[in-house]
């Protein structure tokens, strides 16, 4: 994958700190990048009050802070505008951005119900959202690599999840019956090429397709294991359609994982 040099955060809310703070430092320490924080001022609310202005320049400034003592380059971007969208797609463009990471956008209990809003689905940069508020540093990851092409990217962006080089990616792959020793040849190449790329992860690798799983396959994202979370990537209808047996199901994770989930939408979408 190609390297990241600078990351964008959009800031709205306090599920800054816990969940998109974390693997932006990781990110930004490995390929030494530069992290924007984005703030937008919506011009409808052109009357703040004062404790709600002092409230937004303290996130800033506590993000900031954060970034520095972990040796991150920091920019701090603060833009008043009608809407947010417009501001990020902008600020992407301007600053050759590799990275976004954002928080919840719509419904915050649906994974693929306008967590990334329809204009920057194109934007040819990746980005990883989080579903809910949740602090970042998982021992096991589970990734469900619907497209194989795309695995390369998510296994480095799953390194971003965790601050262990001893934690277990779990590979989900899938499930079809058409290509299954092809599947198996090419991941087995992936991880290699990563872990080669990646010396110091000493953690374990494993793979299974999603039929194999043992049980019910909801089962397997059931857990409440704090410790664990599942990388999905953007518009996984197989996924959708095996755990829940409905199709065009929105809320299919929220309703079949108590998993911490991220969302991955890789440059090439």
């Amino acid at each position: 994958m190609a390297d990241i040099n600078t990351i964008l955060i959009p800031i709205k809310g306090p599920d800054l700190f816990e969940s998109l703070l974390p693997p932006a430092i990781r990110a930004a320490n490995k390929y030494e990048a530069k992290v924007i924080l984005l703030h937008v001022w919506e011009t409808f609310d052109s009357n703040p009050s004062s404790e709600r202005i002092e409230d937004r320049q303290h996130m800033l400034d506590e993000a900031e802070e954060i970034l520095e003592k972990a040796h991150c380059k920091t920019e701090i971007l603060i833009k008043k505008k009608h809407k947010y969208i417009p501001v990020i797609k902008e600020v992407v463009q301007e600053n050759d951005v590799n990275l976004i990471l954002m928080g919840n956008h719509g419904n915050k209990t649906a994974i693929f119900n306008n967590e990334i809003p329809h204009r920057l689905q194109k934007m040819h940069c990746n980005i990883l959202a989080s579903r809910m508020r949740v602090e970042c540093d998982f021992e096991k990851i589970a990734i469900l690599a619907d497209d194989l092409n795309v695995l390369p990217s998510m296994l480095e962006h799953a390194t971003f999840l965790t601050s262990s080089d001893q934690s277990v990616f779990h590979i989900i792959f899938d499930f079809l019956e058409k290509n299954v020793n092809e599947d198996l040849d090419f991941i087995k190449a992936q991880v290699e090429t990563f872990k080669q790329n990646n010396s110091h992860f000493k953690g374990e690798i494993k793979y299974t397709r999603l039929k194999a799983l043992p049980g019910d396959h909801t089962q397997f994202f059931s857990s409440n294991d704090k410790k664990t979370c599942i990388l999905i990537r953007y518009q996984g209808n197989w996924v959708e359609q095996l755990l829940t047996g409905r199709i065009n199901n929105p809320d299919m994770i929220a309703q079949s994982t108590a998993y911490p989930t991220y969302l991955f939408k890789p440059a090439s979408l």
